[in-house]
C-alpha cells in the first residue's frame, strides 16, 4: 500500500481491531478497564482521518476516535505507523499498536475535558503558548492570538497529564466568539493560568547539561569531563536556561509577571535573552564583552544545524532593560 491507501485502511478497519482486543482482553494485554473502553469504542466509536497543523505549520496526518457524544479525542500520528509498515510490520500489529496508544493516553491521567464552547468550564484551564508570528501566520487567522515582539501568544486548553504526556488543543476563533471576553483579559487569565499549572525554573547551564549526561547512555568520557569543567568556568557560570518544569513550551515563561524582572535584579545587569527553541530561553547577564552580533548569529547558527523546524521559536535575540522595565529586541546598538 502506498501512504493514502494505508490512511484509508486505518479508518475502515480501525474499529474493528478495538473490537478484537475487547474480546481478546488479557490476551491482547489489556486491563479489564481497557477492555470496557475498547468495547466503547467498538459499539459507538467513528474514526476521523484528519491533518493536524503544528508549530511553524509542520502539517501532519492523524486518527482520533470520537465516541458518541465526544468531540476531543487524543490525536494518533500516522506516519510514523506508516513508516513501520514500510519495514514490514504488518497492519494487524501497527492497529494494536494504536489501540494501546489511545486507550493508554486516554486511561493514563487524570484529563478534564469540557465544552469549548463554554467560557465557564474552560476558563481556568485556558494557557498561553509563544509560537513564531511569521511561520504561524496562516494558522493564526484561525485562532484568537496576540503580538509580542515578532511572536505570537496563543492560547490552548489543558486538559491535563499522563506519565508520558500533557494533553490539549488549541482555542479556535470559532469557540472564541462565543465567549464575548476581551483580549487582554484572556490573555492575563491564561498567562496566570500557565503560571500555576507551569511553573518557571531557572537553571544554570552546566547543571542542565550535567542532568542530560547522567541521564543519557553510553556518553563518552570526554563529554562527561567537559560538563564538568563547565561547573568551574567563570564565563558558563553566568548563563543560565529558562523553561518551565515539564520543559514543554517553556518559552512562554517570558511572559510570566515578574520573572525576567527578579533575575535581571538577582544579577544585577541588563539581560539578553536567547530563544533556544518553544521549549526553553537561555538568560545572558549583560556585560562589558557582551556581543549582541555575536549572540543573534549563535541562535541563528543553532536554530539552522540543531533545533527541529517544528521547535524553532526565532531568530531574535531579546533584551531586558532594567531601567525601562520591558524586554525590546536586540539589535547591533544595544547595549
Amino acid at each position: 500500500m502506498n501512504y493514502e491507501e494505508f490512511l484509508n485502511y486505518i479508518k475502515e478497519h480501525l474499529i474493528d481491531c478495538f473490537r478484537e482486543m475487547a474480546l481478546s482482553g488479557a490476551g491482547a494485554g489489556l486491563t479489564e478497564e481497557e477492555c470496557r473502553q475498547a468495547q466503547d469504542v467498538a459499539e459507538s466509536g467513528e474514526v476521523k482521518i484528519h491533518q493536524v497543523t503544528k508549530n511553524n505549520g509542520i502539517v501532519l496526518d492523524a486518527a482520533a476516535v470520537f465516541r458518541k457524544g465526544e468531540t476531543v479525542s487524543p490525536e494518533i500520528y500516522l506516519r510514523p505507523y506508516y513508516d513501520r509498515y514500510q519495514m514490514g510490520k504488518s497492519t494487524e500489529l501497527l492497529m494494536a499498536d494504536m489501540v494501546r496508544q489511545y486507550l493508554h493516553t486516554r486511561d493514563a491521567g487524570d484529563l478534564q475535558i469540557a465544552d469549548p464552547a463554554d467560557f465557564n468550564a474552560v476558563k481556568e484551564r485556558i494557557i498561553v503558548r509563544l509560537v513564531n508570528y511569521e511561520m504561524n501566520r496562516e494558522a493564526l487567522m484561525d485562532c484568537p492570538h496576540g503580538k509580542y515582539l515578532d511572536l505570537a501568544v496563543t492560547f490552548r486548553y489543558f486538559a491535563g497529564f499522563n506519565e508520558e504526556m500533557m494533553a490539549s488543543y488549541p482555542i479556535t476563533n470559532a469557540q472564541y466568539g462565543q465567549w464575548g471576553v476581551e483580549l487582554s483579559e484572556l490573555t492575563r487569565l491564561a498567562v496566570e493560568n500557565t503560571m500555576r499549572f507551569f511553573p518557571c525554573c531557572i537553571r544554570p547551564l552546566w547543571d542542565v547539561l550535567s542532568g542530560l549526561v547522567k541521564r543519557a547512555p553510553e556518553v563518552p568520557e570526554e563529554m562527561v569531563q567537559e560538563v564538568s569543567r563547565m561547573e568551574s568556568d567563570p564565563d558558563m557560570l553566568r548563563l543560565f536556561v529558562l523553561t518551565n518544569q515539564e520543559s514543554n513550551f517553556g518559552a512562554a515563561c517570558m511572559l510570566y509577571d515578574n520573572v525576567i524582572r527578579d533575575f535581571a535584579k538577582k544579577m544585577g545587569t541588563n539581560v539578553f535573552i536567547l530563544p533556544s527553541s518553544v521549549h526553553e530561553l537561555m538568560l545572558v547577564p549583560e556585560n562589558e564583552h557582551a556581543d549582541p552580533a555575536f549572540f543573534s548569529e549563535l541562535v541563528r547558527d543553532t536554530n539552522r544545524s540543531a533545533v527541529g523546524l517544528i521547535d524553532l521559536l526565532s531568530d531574535s535575540v531579546y533584551y531586558y532593560d532594567r531601567e525601562q522595565d520591558c524586554i525590546t529586541v536586540a539589535g547591533p546598538e544595544t547595549k
